[in-house]
C-alpha cells in the first residue's frame, strides 16, 4: 500500500464515534480515504492511488476487556502487537500469532494484511483466533460481528471478512481474540536433504503423523542448481512431551532420506528468526520482491521450483521458504534492475500454475517498475463477482484504499 502522488490530510480519531462522524463527512464530500496504523505494512500490495484523507488508528490503543480465566481479550486496533503480548504475558498467556517483527506494528495492521508465521501450523491464523469485532463503514455506519465469548454460534462471521481485506471494506476499531497459555518449552530440529522433493515428502509425513509439530519450514537459502535444502521442525508444550515429539520427527526425517538431523539450541530464537525472514531484504531501496503462493501439500515441490526459477532469473540475492505443513511458499529476493523485465512472464506463468489446484499467487512486494505490468492478486475466478458485490455493499462509493484492488 505504497503512498504516492498525494499529500492527504491526516486525521486521528480518538474514539469509534469520532471515526464514524469523520467517515460520514468523507462520504458526504466523496473523499478518497486511506487507512493506516503504524505504517509498517505501507508497502504491501498494489500501489494506492491519490486520496484526500489518511485515517490513523494511533489513538485507538485501549485495552477494553481482558478475562484471563476465559482466555479472551478485547482491544482497540491501534494497540501495538508487542504491547498486547506483554499484557498477556503477565498472565502466562499469548496471542499465538507470530508475524514478522516490525517496530510499532499494530493489531489492526496485522489483521488487515493477515500476517502470520511458522507457528500457524499448530495455532492457525487470525481467522481462527478472532471471535468478534466492531467496525466503521465508509458511510459512517457502526457495526459489530461476533462477541466477547468463544462460543459465538449465531449469525455470520462477518468479522472474518475484514481479515486480509487491506482496509478496503471498513475500519476495524475493536477486536476480541481467544488466547492460549504460553508453552512451557519450545524445541526445534533441523534436517538436511539433497532435494526439495525429499524435504517435502518428509514434511508431509511429519504433518500427517500424530506428533503435532508446531512448524514445518523448508528453507533454501542457496538457489543455485543442485544445492541442498533444510527442513526445520518444531514442537512445543511440556518439555518431556516435546522431547518425544522431536525424537519422532527426527526419525521420520531419517527414514525419508535426510543427510543429517540435529536438534538446535534456543528454539524460540530460531522460530523468531524464521518468522522474520522477509525483513532480510525489506529495505528502503524498494527493489524487494516478495511472492506468496498458496498450494496443496502435494503441489508444493512444483511451486517451490517455480519460485526458485524466478529467483535465479532475477539475479541478486534470493531464497525460497515453504511452510510445508500449510501449503504456502515464499520467494524473498532482491533482483537486479537489468533483469526485472524477464520476471514478468515467469510470475504470470507461476500464477497460472498455482490456480490449477485452486491455489493462488500474491505479489506482496515488488520494485515499482513491475507494478504497471502486474497485479498483486490477479483475478479471483468464480469468486470475483461475489467479492465485487461485497465491496459494493460495504463501500459502495469505493472510497477506502483506492486502487488497491485493480480488478474492482
Amino acid at each position: 500500500m505504497t503512498l504516492q502522488e498525494s499529500n492527504p490530510q491526516v486525521v486521528n480519531p480518538a474514539s469509534e464515534l469520532e471515526a464514524a462522524q469523520l467517515f460520514e463527512e468523507f462520504s458526504r464530500e466523496n473523499l478518497k480515504v486511506r487507512l493506516t496504523g503504524a505504517g509498517t505494512k505501507a508497502n504491501l500490495g498494489n500501489p494506492l492511488g491519490p486520496c484526500q484523507r489518511l485515517v490513523s488508528t494511533s489513538q485507538l490503543t485501549a485495552l477494553v476487556d481482558y478475562q484471563p480465566e476465559d482466555l479472551t481479550i478485547t482491544v482497540q486496533v491501534g494497540l501495538p502487537f508487542e504491547r498486547l503480548q506483554a499484557i498477556l504475558g503477565e498472565q502466562g498467556q499469548m496471542l499465538p500469532l507470530d508475524p514478522p517483527e516490525l517496530a510499532g506494528q499494530t493489531i489492526g495492521g496485522i489483521l488487515a494484511t493477515n500476517r502470520s508465521g511458522p507457528r500457524r501450523l499448530l495455532y492457525g491464523t487470525a481467522r481462527d483466533l478472532l471471535i468478534g469485532c466492531r467496525f466503521v463503514l465508509s458511510d459512517g455506519s457502526i457495526g459489530h460481528s461476533g462477541g466477547r465469548v468463544v462460543k459465538n454460534v449465531a449469525g455470520y462471521d462477518l468479522h472474518k471478512l475484514f481479515i486480509g481485506s487491506y482496509g478496503t471494506l471498513g475500519l476495524l476499531t475493536e477486536v476480541t481474540f481467544k488466547v492460549v497459555p504460553q508453552p512451557q518449552y519450545i524445541g526445534v530440529g533441523q534436517a538436511e536433504f539433497a532435494s526439495v522433493e525429499q524435504a517435502c515428502q518428509a514434511a508431509r509425513l511429519c504433518a500427517r503423523s500424530n506428533l503435532m509439530p508446531s512448524a514445518l519450514e523448508i528453507v533454501q537459502e542457496d538457489i543455485s542448481p543442485n544445492t541442498s535444502c533444510k527442513l526445520l521442525f518444531a514442537a512445543e508444550g511440556m518439555q518431556v512431551a516435546v522431547d518425544g515429539q522431536l525424537a519422532g520427527l527426527s526419525e521420520i526425517c531419517w527414514k525419508a532420506g535426510a543427510a543429517s538431523v540435529e536438534l538446535l539450541e534456543d528454539g524460540p530464537t530460531v522460530l523468531k528468526a524464521q518468522s522474520n525472514l522477509e525483513n532480510r531484504f525489506n529495505t528502503a531501496e524498494g527493489n524487494f520482491l516478495q511472492i506468496r503462493v498458496a498450494s496443496t501439500l502435494t503441489g508444493l515441490p512444483e511451486v517451490h521450483a517455480l519460485l526458485v526459477e524466478i529467483g535465479r532469473v532475477g539475479g541478486g540475492e534470493a531464497q525460497v521458504v515453504s511452510r510445508a505443513g500449510s501449503g504456502l511458499a515464499y520467494l524473498l529476493a532482491k533482483p537486479t534492475t537489468g533483469n526485472l523485465e524477464k520476471l514478468v512472464p515467469l510470475i504470470k506463468k507461476a500464477r497460472e500454475a498455482s490456480r490449477v489446484d485452486g491455489g493462488s499467487l500474491v505479489i506482496e512486494r515488488a520494485p515499482l517498475e513491475l507494478w504497471p505490468q502486474l497485479d498483486a492478486w490477479g483475478e479471483f475466478g468464480d469468486a470475483t463477482d461475489s467479492m465485487r458485490a461485497l465491496k459494493d455493499a460495504l463501500d459502495p462509493r469505493h472510497l477506502l484504499n483506492p486502487d488497491l484492488l485493480k480488478w474492482l
